[in-house]
């Protein structure tokens, strides 16, 4: 196994090699991404058995340190997949809008992009028609 530096070198030289690499570790997020339904549907050590003084069984309780470990598995994947991919495991964030101005004067609206830019901004005349010919 070629050590880390090696490895980088040959990526930033071997445009062949960098091909390969960015692909593994798209396979190897891949793969990660399959880890996260194996880790939510193993509920196998999710339960425990319940034991009374002598040892006796009981009855069965909920192994909450399991359930814990499993969430912050599956929850430290899912933050490092949107890390390593965002475009396709990063969360999206939708920006929608309504500006409605038509209840403002053209006056009223130069005045309040003066006032938001501190004056920093050209705010053309009502003059703006074409001259006819």
């Amino acid at each position: 196994m070629p050590c880390k530096q090696t490895v980088l070198r040959w990526i930033s030289r071997i445009p062949e090699f960098r091909a390969q690499y960015v692909r593994a570790k798209e396979e190897g997020a891949e793969a990660l991404a399959e880890e996260l339904f194996d880790i939510a549907d193993d509920g196998s050590n999710d339960w425990m058995e319940k034991l009374d003084k002598e040892g006796n069984a009981i009855g069965w309780q909920l192994n909450g340190e399991h359930v814990q470990r499993s969430r912050l598995r599956i929850d430290t994947r899912k933050w490092y997949l949107s890390k390593i991919m965002p475009k396709k495991y990063g969360d999206r964030i939708q920006h929608d809008q309504t500006i409605t101005l038509a209840d403002r004067s053209d006056d009223d609206i130069d005045k309040r992009i003066m006032e938001l830019t501190n004056g920093q901004v050209a705010v053309a005349s009502g003059d703006d028609q074409e001259p006819e010919d």
